[in-house]
């Protein structure tokens, strides 16, 4: 099987790599920026929680009378929020800061903490210098209170980088300007999408929200990331992106408005504050202008660098957009016409859902727009990365149904992704290839000269935007509910729908000839051939050894033997010239890796790309051995979890080669010699749950996640 590696002549220089250490029940981060210095980095993380205040969510700890202490790493001033640890006690709280040249220092007593419905935000006049101490603790026998998030940062921001992640949730992307809608619902995004790399054809890795943006935040599909079902939650061990940018030195705040990635859920999780804006007036529909107001206010607070996301819920339904954006595209709409639920025998009720829906699209853009004039106004949007994003689309009879969440039809499938590089880097760039939800972080973090998070299965598209790289050659999204699993399966003409359980079923599509999935295909050739790449996508995740063979720039030859094997070993689609042979639990693998160059268009030109070939087999053993038999080219090296080297003869141990499946190594692209990659697949645990208030399970059953 080949796939595309190239060197990439526009690789920004690659930062150290992060170093993961785990402390106590959870993981801990540590970056090499100092431009802030979060405190609770290193405090242990059996003594943090999360706590929300007036809904807003950061992470924290307790602080009495004993005191908690800290050593400043980097200088600057420090900021922190408190609240009370009981809502209905006022407490106050004591802060000595210790310069390691000072014998003792006067506390500074900051009095009246709460009660109250919001953080209290403090920013002593000290400035701190590195190693300095600094002591928390509540004077005399006050009440204990909440400390939030205590940072040390520069006194003044030289570094204007922001990050904004606008999640516009239920944006079918088919009625939007960068999908071509008859009518202009998208006016301003048009105009953003002028100085962007715009992805047509992008694709969410399910049909319903929280898999779709743990996926978006992990880079990660919902097979690996574990958050399937209504039930489940981010696990902690996961790393997000909002982790890797605190450890960059980024404040990272969150703004949102569903209920279905709120802290419970585990979407808080790398967020220094995560605002749940609509758990003020749940019963009221979210309006965009209002988020963005939050958004705005938080720019003022805080300074750059900056991550942050915004989740906006105006096309979801209920379809109720303001009266002057829905007669911008209908001078005759009323907010007492019909279509604000589905009526299933009305045809024109369906069309006057359509018209809602397009109502709150152009609603949205609006205060998309206004949301980018200050952005400029502020002086941020030229060094700023903007990324606009949906987590799926919606259906209106498409196939029968209303609503999203149900089908993988291209519906509910496609979405809108537009990046904005910093500094001018694009001007109106389409892309026609092949991308995936996965992808448009790893493609920001790629301007920032980030890595990305272990395991991550995103790609950075920059290459794929300046064409010298392919984009996606298959794209898999995931629907699990209660007795069936559906899988879809699309590559650059065919989709395959394959569902298991309950009502299982199998149904092919020619995209380019029945781009509206009318007419299910009866090809049997065809769809084993997709079947192929489903079986080995789910072949990743399964537990025992994997064996994956990295052609070089040159053709090679390899003859592999594996003693002490049990079972039958799985090779991932043999091709013509390798050869699989097994006895006396012993494989003999032979694999032909050769490289072929493929011309693509770049610039207006034909150019040549270099694709290289890559073997998989996985089998399963205790303590296998294996040997290099015979080589023909360059010889191979072995890596994976130890520097590349030679290969002779090697015994495996699981305990020195075991990964977890999000973990799973990659051929390298900068190597022109052949490697040879092994290890044991862990078992990953069992999917995260969690149980919601019952405020929260009743905002998730007024917008129909909750029967």
């Amino acid at each position: 099987m080949h796939r595309t590696w190239r060197r990439n002549p526009f690789r920004c220089a690659i930062l150290p790599i992060l170093l993961l250490a785990v402390a106590c029940d959870g993981k801990r981060v540590s970056g090499p920026d100092c431009s802030r210095d979060f405190l609770l980095e290193g405090f242990p993380i059996h003594a943090l929680e999360r706590h929300s205040v007036g809904g807003e969510n950061r992470p924290a700890v307790e602080i009495s009378d004993t005191p908690v202490r800290f050593t400043a790493r980097c200088g600057g001033l420090l900021r922190f929020a408190v609240a009370p640890k009981d809502p209905d006690q006022p407490t106050s709280v004591e802060i000595t800061v210790r310069a390691a040249s000072t014998r003792s220092d006067e506390p500074i007593v900051v009095d009246g903490v709460g009660p109250g419905e919001e953080w209290r935000e403090v920013t002593l006049e000290t400035v701190i210098t590195p190693g300095t101490e600094i002591t928390f603790s509540t004077p005399d026998s006050a009440p204990p209170a909440w400390l939030a998030d205590p940072i040390v940062e520069p006194t003044r921001s030289a570094d204007p980088r922001l990050v904004v992640v606008v999640l516009i949730d239920t944006l079918r992307v088919d009625h939007t300007s960068l999908g071509d809608h008859e009518l202009p619902t998208s006016p301003e995004l048009a105009e953003l999408a002028r100085e962007s790399l715009v992805f047509r054809r992008a694709y969410s890795t399910s049909s319903w929200t929280r898999p779709a943006v743990a996926s978006l935040l992990t880079s990660l599909p919902p097979e690996e990331h574990r958050v399937w079902q209504r039930n489940e939650r981010l696990r902690q061990r996961v790393v997000t992106w909002p982790e890797i940018a605190r450890q960059h030195g980024f404040q990272t705040v969150a703004i949102v408005t569903n209920p279905n990635i709120l802290p419970v859920w585990g979407f808080a999780q790398g967020f220094s504050r995560f605002i749940d804006l609509d758990s003020r007036d749940w019963a009221q529909s979210s309006d965009a202008r209002s988020v963005f107001a939050e958004a705005t206010r938080i720019l003022s607070q805080e300074r750059t660098p900056l991550f942050l996301y915004i989740h906006l819920m105006d096309p979801h339904n209920p379809y109720d957009p303001p009266v002057d954006s829905a007669r911008a595209l209908f001078p005759d709409y009323s907010p007492d016409s019909p279509g604000r639920e589905p009526l299933l025998d009305d045809p024109k009720n369906v069309q006057h859902m359509r018209r809602r829906y397009d109502g709150e699209i152009r609603h949205v853009d609006s205060a998309l727009g206004t949301f980018v004039d200050d952005l400029k106004a502020r002086g941020l949007f030229e060094a700023s990365i903007l990324v606009v994003v949906s987590d799926h689309g919606e259906e209106f009879l498409d196939h029968g149904g209303f609503y999203h969440g149900g089908t993988l039809y291209e519906e509910q499938l496609r979405i809108p992704l537009l990046i904005k590089p910093p500094d001018g880097r694009a001007k109106a760039t389409e892309v026609d290839a092949m991308v995936s939800i996965v992808d448009a972080l790893p493609t920001a973090a790629g301007f920032l000269g980030w890595d990305a998070p272990p395991g991550s299965r995103g790609q950075d598209l920059r290459g794929v935007a300046r064409g010298m790289e392919r984009g996606r050659e298959v794209v898999f999204a995931q629907l699990k509910e209660k007795q069936s699993t559906s899988w879809a399966v699309i590559t650059d003409r065919e989709k395959l729908i394959e569902t298991t359980g309950r009502n299982g079923s199998s149904r092919l599509f020619d995209l380019e000839a029945d781009p509206g999935e009318k007419s299910p295909l009866n090809d049997p050739g065809r769809k084993a051939s997709l079947l192929r790449l489903l079986e080995m996508r789910l072949a990743e995740g399964k537990l025992g050894w994997r064996l994956k063979l990295c052609g070089g720039s040159t053709k090679t030859r390899m003859t592999l033997r594996i003693s002490g094997i049990s079972g039958a070993p799985v090779a991932v689609d043999l091709e013509e010239e390798d050869s699989l042979s097994v006895a006396d639990q012993t494989v003999v693998f032979t694999s032909v890796l050769d490289p072929r160059t493929e011309e693509i268009e770049f610039l207006g030109e034909r150019v040549n790309t270099l694709v290289r070939d890559q073997e998989i087999l996985r089998f399963e053993a205790d303590f296998p051995e294996l040997e290099l038999l015979a080589f023909t080219g360059a010889r191979p090296k072995l890596g994976v979890g130890l520097e590349a080297r030679p290969l002779s003869k090697l015994r495996l141990l699981p305990e020195r080669w075991t990964r977890p499946p999000y973990e799973a190594p990659r051929c390298p692209q900068e190597d022109d010699e052949p490697r040879i990659l092994v290890w044991h697949v862990a078992d990953p645990g069992e999917a995260e749950t969690a149980s919601p208030d019952s405020e929260v399970l009743e905002r998730m059953r007024a917008l129909g996640y909750v029967e």
